[in-house]
């Protein structure tokens, strides 16, 4: 069960990152094309840079987390499965 868990978080992440770095790669290319794109997006009183940069670092952390938490389940069953077949 863990395993599936696992393996259907990792292909989440797969999924969410591509989708936050296509989305990264359209708003900064609207952004260049029209600068009032992020304007109406965030409110006029948010500064354009610092919040793209604030989600992005988010998305980091947030995603960060996740990945190092299935990878240490990835690295736990491992090493339980080698203990299991060690003590028999």
């Amino acid at each position: 069960m863990n395993k599936l868990i696992a393996t259907i978080f990792g292909r989440m992440l797969s999924t969410i990152h591509l989708v936050v770095i296509l989305s990264f790669i359209a708003v900064i290319f609207n952004f260049h094309e029209s600068k009032n794109s992020l304007v109406a997006l965030l409110g006029k009183s948010a500064n354009n840079d610092i919040a793209l940069f604030g989600f992005f670092l988010l998305y980091v952390f947030f995603i960060g987390s996740l990945s190092t938490f299935i990878s240490m389940n990835e690295h736990l069953e491992e090493i339980s499965n080698a203990l299991k077949k060690k003590s028999k």
